[in-house]
């Protein structure tokens, strides 16, 4: 299994992320501990940092080298990344490092409360980051967290059917020549996001006008809409079920290295983006390993076998990838689109007006 957003159910643990309001249905956890090579005579106690990541982003071979190399014992946490936000009123206790997306990061506001500033002097891959992630909009994330990989959101056609050049933009979408064609994912924040952009709007903490506007232009693609899809959309395109809809970056890989020929339209208006990124915990420690952790997982060659095992694009400029599968998001989308950096309490309102949405529509979720 390689695509991050594919997430696997694991042991349940009793630990959350409150604090961060990560939004998650059920969250598990897997303890997946890197055995050392046996300690020298010398070593008195053995380093460990722990890691508190998506399900399947950070496969254990690539932890494993990480502790052959450095001795440090890697135990990682695994979370199921769900798309609805929820609040938990539980916390994650004796975490040091976190991946998470900017999507479910706190509010600008709080995110000190929570994380460590990033000591910049610290990084040693830092020169190479992409700069279409230090822009202004970004900077305070970019003060408490360390990108790690770029998720975005286009529109996906299967290659064998339709030609990518029959889509442009969102607005598109709404051609009568897509009547009961297109699938769309059931996720009130990317889905309100194209409405939002293709408006005009920003997609993030919009006002209630702005979110009737777009609840109003989600309705109009009734006629066009296929279904919503729950989980693995990518396999609807796999199975000749839909040839036209939305998917990820990593979907569309997923899709691809099944044998599937999906090409990525980035609308004009510009792609829906996130970003998963690392953090170390307000009440961590460790700050040595976890700056050590954080530089091991940003070098080239870490970058590139997290790309081709999640199918996200890395944040590290000119790095080969000799992979065709590969959907890698071109640095002028990245520049050009739209980051989901939404606060938590405006999760909510989302939520609630695509549900509106889909009980006006009568849309369910497949």
């Amino acid at each position: 299994m390689t695509n991050a957003v594919r997430l696997i159910p694991t042991l349940a643990i009793a630990a959350s992320l409150a604090a961060f309001q990560l939004s998650a249905e059920e969250i598990t956890s897997q303890f997946e501990e890197v055995n050392a090579e046996e300690a020298t005579e010398n070593q008195i106690e053995t380093q460990s940092i722990t890691l508190y990541a998506p399900n399947n982003l950070v496969p254990v071979e690539i932890l494993h080298q990480f502790t052959s190399e450095t001795g440090i014992l890697v135990e990682q946490h695994v979370y199921n990344n769900v798309r609805d936000p929820r609040q938990t009123s539980e916390a994650v206790n004796n975490v040091d490092l976190v991946i998470l997306p900017y999507s479910f990061y706190p509010g600008q506001s709080t995110i000190e409360h929570y994380f460590q500033p990033i000591q910049l002097e610290k990084l040693t891959h830092k020169q190479e980051f992409k700069q279409e992630l230090a822009g202004a909009n970004l900077a305070p994330y970019n003060q408490y967290s360390v990108p790690l990989l770029i998720e975005g959101m286009g529109v996906a056609t299967n290659a064998d059917m339709l030609p990518a050049s029959m889509v442009t933009s969102w607005s598109d979408l709404l051609d009568a020549q897509w009547s009961g064609q297109l699938m769309f994912p059931n996720d009130s924040q990317s889905m309100l996001s194209v409405a939002l952009m293709e408006l005009g709007y920003s997609i993030n903490n919009a006002s209630q006008k702005e979110l009737t506007e777009a609840r109003q232009w989600l309705e109009s693609l009734a006629s066009n809409t296929a279904f919503l899809a729950d989980n693995d959309p990518e396999m609807h395109f796999l199975s000749g079920r839909v040839s036209i809809g939305l998917l990820t970056n990593a979907q569309a890989y997923e899709a691809n290295i099944e044998g599937g020929n999906i090409d990525m339209v980035w609308p004009s208006e510009g792609a829906i983006l996130d970003v998963y990124a690392l953090s170390i915990l307000e009440h961590s420690e460790n700050h040595e390993l976890a700056y050590e952790l954080m530089n091991y997982l940003t070098r080239k060659e870490t970058q590139l076998a997290l790309a081709k095992h999640t199918g996200l694009t890395p944040n590290i400029e000119e790095l080969d990838i000799d992979n065709d599968t590969l959907v890698v998001i071109p640095n002028r989308v990245i520049e050009q689109g739209q980051f989901k950096l939404t606060t938590p309490n405006n999760r909510f309102s989302y939520e609630s007006s695509f549900r509106l949405v889909k009980n006006q529509l009568r849309l369910q979720a497949e």
